[in-house]
């Protein structure tokens, strides 16, 4: 934004109105309407002291926690090894942040980074690159969240603890190839695709009585994931599905509804509150509700932006319009069919969820 100002200033005439120019006034228009505020940033007497790394193929971090050390990596999605090295580092440095995200909050972070150019950006607040203002931008946004205190220092590659585990492959990073997984996932998955602890019940040859219980902890790291694997996806309709279970599975948390009881939750009975974030939910097939005697409940945004129902919700929704759905009828959490592998409007259901 300021080289376009400073662009109209010197040439005194319009000023082209590019995508990146048009998203970082967007990102802006906030202000026009917000009445809050920013309090000063307290001292902090937790220091949380990590050291984050990228290579061209993975990233890498190091920490230590409750005294502890963990040593964690990933390796990048192939839409990503062709970003710049600068904005992979900011990208490492923040999933690490995400990672320790409850063992975080309300500290001073020091993370230590061989990349002066990130550091230069963090501390300019931008640089020239949008790919890597939008990365810091997800960073600063997570630093708020959590009321983190983050600064970056210089640390040579060579004494970068996270060097390592940014490089070394292990059993982990091995993946099958797609056709083997397709194969796979229609053989455990049924019509809805993998799902939890599928293969492992399957295995085991359990048939499942009772549901598990899932805490908020398993929550977080499992919609960390599934929002993941939305962000990666290639496939339209796989990450419909991945979209749809991560919105599934946040508002099934904030309700006291029963699963297969949310999977016949139908596009006229969820309707979006006016003037308000909050999602109203009116449930009529369950076994105890009817037309006349409805369910309902409202669905209010989450704190926690990982399992918040009503964001991941609305990514449900954008993911869907992708294939031209829309909800104006028809069940909200539907099906891909086996055969044509088109999605369909019929319910998930429980058995969906647990049976092969």
């Amino acid at each position: 934004m300021n080289n376009a100002i400073s662009l109209g200033i010197r040439k005194q005439t319009s000023i082209p109105m590019t995508k990146d120019l048009k998203d970082e006034i967007i990102n802006w228009r906030f202000l026009d309407s917000w009445t809050g505020k920013l309090e000063w940033k307290k001292e902090r007497h937790l220091v949380v002291n990590i050291y984050t790394d990228a290579s061209m193929y993975k990233l890498g971090g190091y920490f230590k926690i409750n005294d502890r050390e963990h040593k964690v990596g990933d390796s990048w999605a192939q839409e990503m090894l062709s970003l710049p090295i600068m904005v992979l580092e900011a990208k490492a440095l923040l999933n690490v942040l995400r990672s320790i995200r409850e063992d975080i909050k309300g500290s001073r972070v020091d993370a230590n980074v061989d990349n002066q150019a990130l550091i230069g950006a963090w501390n300019n607040e931008g640089s020239k690159s949008m790919i890597l203002n939008s990365t810091l931008k997800d960073i600063f946004q997570l630093t708020l969240d959590l009321d983190v205190m983050l600064n970056l220092h210089f640390v040579p590659s060579k004494l970068n603890l996270a060097d390592e585990p940014s490089r070394k492959l292990s059993k982990s990073d091995a993946t099958l190839d797609n056709e083997t997984w397709y194969k796979i996932q229609e053989y455990f998955g049924g019509n809805t695709g993998h799902t939890i602890d599928l293969m492992e019940q399957a295995n085991a040859s359990i048939s499942v009585k009772q549901a598990t219980p899932l805490m908020f902890s398993k929550l977080g790291k499992l919609c960390r994931h599934l929002s993941y694997r939305v962000s990666v996806e290639v496939d339209r309709i796989s990450k419909f599905l991945y979209a749809r279970d991560l919105a599934y599975f946040s508002i099934l948390s904030h309700s006291d509804r029963r699963g297969g009881d949310l999977g016949l939750l139908t596009a006229d009975r969820c309707l979006q509150m006016p003037d308000s974030d909050g999602i109203f939910v009116s449930q009529t097939a369950d076994k105890v509700s009817t037309l006349d005697n409805p369910r309902n409940f409202i669905v209010l945004p989450s704190k926690d932006s990982d399992i918040c129902p009503v964001k991941n919700f609305k990514k449900y929704i954008t993911n869907a319009k992708e294939l031209n759905i829309t909800f104006m009828e028809g069940y909200v959490f539907r099906i891909r069919d086996k055969g044509s592998r088109t999605i369909v409007n019929e319910p998930v259901t429980s058995s969906c969820m647990t049976e092969t």
